[in-house]
């Protein structure tokens, strides 16, 4: 997006992740127009294939209102989605629909004025995620605990055959 100082171009992008994660750089409520009961934003997505699923349009809604109750709703191909709940649907856009974390989007998607150097302000852990989120492997400590279960397991079961192979020797020579 390009344009002239003060044009809105950071009020897009600020109502585009917003839509999306439900966060923005300031307080939600302060997105609420004044003298305005509730703010809204409806974000529509068109193109092929979209999601996983194969959906061509994705309209999402999301508003605040001065209590700061926030609503979230997901249309598909002009259906609404199955899940509801703002934590479901919230869920179902990152996980399914972007395919990333608020943090991955701003590090990778998204440049907010002055912070192309985000990512390497970052504390190392949050570069890690952010870097095992983007190879599709978050949950690489729980795969490696995992892995590591099975090699012991696996020792175990190999402690076992030897002893079991021990034994039938010693059974196979009483024989001989």
């Amino acid at each position: 997006i390009d344009g002239e100082s003060g044009s809105g171009k950071s009020s897009i992008v600020d109502a585009i992740i917003w839509a999306l994660y439900g966060e923005s750089r300031s307080d939600n409520r302060s997105l609420i127009r004044r003298g305005a009961e509730k703010g809204s934003v409806v974000l529509t997505l068109c193109g092929g294939d979209l999601s996983k699923d194969g959906y061509e349009t994705v309209t999402i809604t999301r508003s605040i209102t001065n209590a700061g109750k926030h609503s979230l709703a997901v249309i598909l191909d002009e259906k609404a989605h199955e899940l509801y709940g703002v934590r479901d649907l919230q869920n179902w856009i990152e996980k399914k629909l972007i395919g990333a974390s608020k943090l991955l989007f701003v590090n990778s998607a998204v440049y907010m004025q002055g912070g192309a150097d985000l990512f390497i302000t970052q504390d190392a852990q949050t570069r890690r995620e952010l870097l095992l989120e983007i190879v599709n492997a978050e949950n690489f400590d729980d795969i490696a605990e995992k892995a590591k279960g099975v090699l012991d397991d696996l020792e175990s079961k190999k402690a076992v055959a030897e002893n079991d192979i021990k034994h039938l020797d010693v059974t196979i020579g009483e024989y001989e």
